[in-house]
C-alpha cells in the first residue's frame, strides 16, 4: 500500500466518521525518506487546514498549539520561529 491508497481509505473514513464540514488531512511534510515521522489523528475544526475554505496547505498541525513546544524540543524549530509562534504572530 502506498500514500495514495492511504489518502483513499483515509477519505472514507472522514466520510462515515468525521465532521461532513471538514476535509480530510494527510501529509503536510517530507514524504520520501523522512529524517522524522509524526502521525496526527483527529484533526478538529480548530485546525484552519480541515475548513472547506481553506487554501493553504493541509498539515495536521496547523491550528494547534502544543505540537510547537514538541517540535521545539526536538530541536526541530529555530528560537525566532519558536518565540513568534509562541507569541501568536502567525
Amino acid at each position: 500500500m502506498n500514500l495514495e491508497d492511504l489518502k483513499v481509505k483515509y477519505d472514507e473514513l472522514q466520510l462515515k466518521y468525521g465532521d461532513p464540514s471538514l476535509n480530510s488531512i494527510y501529509n503536510g511534510g517530507c514524504t520520501n525518506n523522512p529524517d522524522i515521522c509524526f502521525v496526527f489523528m483527529n484533526p478538529t475544526g480548530r485546525n484552519i487546514a480541515a475548513t472547506k475554505e481553506w487554501k493553504g496547505i493541509n498539515a495536521p498541525w496547523l491550528g494547534t498549539k502544543n505540537i510547537w513546544d514538541l517540535f521545539w524540543a526536538l530541536n526541530l524549530l529555530d528560537e525566532e520561529v519558536y518565540l513568534r509562534i509562541k507569541n501568536n504572530i502567525w
